[in-house]
């Protein structure tokens, strides 16, 4: 919320409905042919959980995607995953990580190495 303005849009990928709200008034409504059913509560609940373990798994780089995963759903109350949904999340978080890990690398490439001090 930049400056009291919020943006919402559609989950749906290729959806471009979107609203645009400043200080609780609606400015802008962005609509094209926005009809398709809107997605269940399990597949809303499973997209935040794996919002969520994207930014823990950067941030607790250390920690079994196991133990983020058990974390998250503990705090969330979503219940049991299935086998399938475990194994994608975890591939997920390696994932996240490996491009995070070559986003670092990447920096650490383009920044110049510290000049030593002269002696004197």
């Amino acid at each position: 919320m930049k400056g009291g303005m919020e943006r919402w849009k559609c989950t749906k990928k290729n959806c471009k409905a979107a609203l645009k709200i400043f200080q609780n008034v609606l400015v802008n409504i962005i609509m094209n042919e926005h009809n398709h059913p809107k997605p269940d509560e399990s597949t809303l609940r499973r997209q935040i959980l794996n919002g969520r373990l994207k930014q823990k798994a950067l941030a607790q780089y250390f920690d079994k995607p196991g133990v983020l995963i058990s974390e998250e759903l503990n705090k969330s109350g979503m219940g049991q995953l299935s086998k399938h949904e475990m194994t994608l999340l975890k591939k997920n978080i390696h994932r996240i990580r490996a491009v995070g890990r070559g986003q670092a690398c990447r920096e650490t490439e383009t920044t110049p190495a510290p000049s030593p001090e002269p002696n004197q």
